[in-house]
């Protein structure tokens, strides 16, 4: 199973689901590293019957010896899915996924359409909004999916600070009010 994974990386077949976006960024975890990780990882955990749609976990290490985990969906879907990265805590023995990160797909097959969405996340106290981000949505469920080149970019644009096009005010509420 992990050199078929290998090969799809390597063939750029594989895609971020909107939480691995947001891990790498919040992580500080390029495409790359994902790619470095997966080229020389192994497969830790399997899950074959998970109710999302059959995954396993991939742990590698970068160039740096940066030690990667990378939860994805088998090889058998045409494109890779990249569900969740994360830097494991050497103090948990298991090394497994952490809370709530759990696979956003679905066993049945999706129908994706080619869209432009409106990426936002929240770093450090500052919200980021990212309009026309090239995306494939599963209108049923609404998840989105982004290329490689598409995370690189907005890891680019939220990272190094770059100058906004503008400046949106927005109304902020307190839940508990």
């Amino acid at each position: 199973m992990i050199n078929e994974i290998r090969q799809k990386v390597a063939d750029e077949r594989f895609e971020f689901s909107k939480h691995a976006v947001d891990q790498s960024i919040l992580r500080q975890i390029r495409v790359q590293e994902v790619r470095e990780a997966i080229a020389n990882g192994q497969v830790i955990e399997s899950y074959p019957n998970d109710k999302y749609g059959a995954s396993c976990l991939i742990s590698g290490l970068t160039q740096t010896q940066r030690v990667i985990h990378i939860h994805c969906s088998y090889s058998s879907r045409p494109l890779l899915k990249i569900i969740t990265v994360y830097e494991p805590d050497p103090r948990d023995g298991m090394m497994t996924l952490q809370t709530g990160e759990a696979a956003m797909m679905n066993n049945e097959p999706e129908t994706l359409v080619e869209k432009h969405v409106t990426y936002t996340l929240q770093l450090n106290g500052q919200l980021f909004v990212i309009e026309n981000v090239p995306a494939r949505v599963n209108e049923e469920t609404g998840e989105q999916f982004f290329s490689p080149s598409t995370v690189e970019h907005l890891q680019q644009i939220i990272l190094t600070g770059q100058e906004p096009d503008r400046v949106a005010e927005v109304p902020v509420y307190n839940y508990a009010a």
